[in-house]
């Protein structure tokens, strides 16, 4: 088995550790329907104060506001291999419980260079169940050049064991199908200590010789954080990451090019 199947393989034990936790798993109360959880119609909802039983005659509960939400998940240093470098990696939506306009906001560079990489989506986001949401919408490259516009359509949200898994599909303005997939957990050590492996992978469906991509996987990403939660919004954090570019991608590289990257990772995660 040679390095990088070796990497894949250990990233999917990595991937959902939540099922060492699962010796009783079928027991959980899980809502099965998404209005178990979320209430589309707004203040329907009636509580009595004294007991805690709902649908009762009481004044009505506005549980479907507005709501409003961002974090950037990781603002990072990067040690690469003598290249130090950044990288920001956020979203955020407005909404309610159903409906949501959701932005995600992604680029890396390094210190002694200009930005290498940048992105914005801009989606719709349709919760489908009440750990599921749908996603469509736009997103546009600035980095690398040529700058380009992308269709979307993705899923995103929570497994059965609080896993957080990402899924999106991009046609660009060009025709070309590309797409990508991530996952990552948190395990709280203690109540602020908190190990989070993290796995990206992405795949183009043809060749595109103006960014370097070949049709397959392009490249993968496997890491481990550890992060202290100073309060719940504010998290330094520090770790390693593993970055490789493979199959025909990896072939267009320039000789001698470096195909894997292992990096000391620093940075913050916030939220507000």
């Amino acid at each position: 088995m040679n390095r990088s199947a070796q990497a894949l393989a250990v990233s999917l034990l990595w991937i959902a550790p939540g099922i060492v936790h699962a010796q009783d798993a079928t027991s959980v109360d899980v809502p099965r329907s998404i209005a178990d959880v979320r209430d589309p119609t707004g203040p329907v909802t009636r509580l009595d104060l004294a007991t805690g039983n709902i649908d009762v005659p009481g004044d009505p509960i506005h549980d479907n506001p507005i709501i409003r939400f961002a974090i950037f998940d990781r603002l990072e240093w990067r040690s690469g291999e003598g290249e130090p470098g950044y990288l920001f990696d956020g979203f955020g939506f407005v909404g309610g419980d159903y409906n949501r306009l959701w932005f995600e906001l992604e680029g890396e560079g390094a210190f002694d260079g200009s930005l290498e990489a940048a992105e914005l989506q801009v989606l719709y986001n349709r919760a489908i169940t009440p750990y599921w949401n749908l996603q469509a919408g736009l997103r546009h490259d600035f980095k690398p050049e040529p700058e380009l516009t992308y269709a979307v359509l993705g899923v995103e949200g929570l497994n059965a064991y609080w896993t957080g898994i990402e899924a999106n599909l991009y046609v660009s303005e060009d025709g070309d199908v590309s797409g990508d997939f991530e996952v990552e957990y948190d395990e709280f050590l203690t109540q602020r200590l908190v190990l989070q492996p993290r796995f990206e992978i992405a795949a183009q469906a043809q060749d595109v010789d103006t960014l370097g991509l070949g049709a397959g996987i392009t490249s993968y990403e496997v890491g481990l954080r550890m992060r202290y939660e100073i309060r719940r919004e504010f998290a330094p954090y520090v770790g390693a990451s593993w970055t490789e570019t493979v199959g025909e991608t990896a072939d267009m590289l320039p000789d001698g090019a470096d195909r894997g990257t292992l990096s000391a990772v620093a940075g913050l995660r916030v939220w507000f």
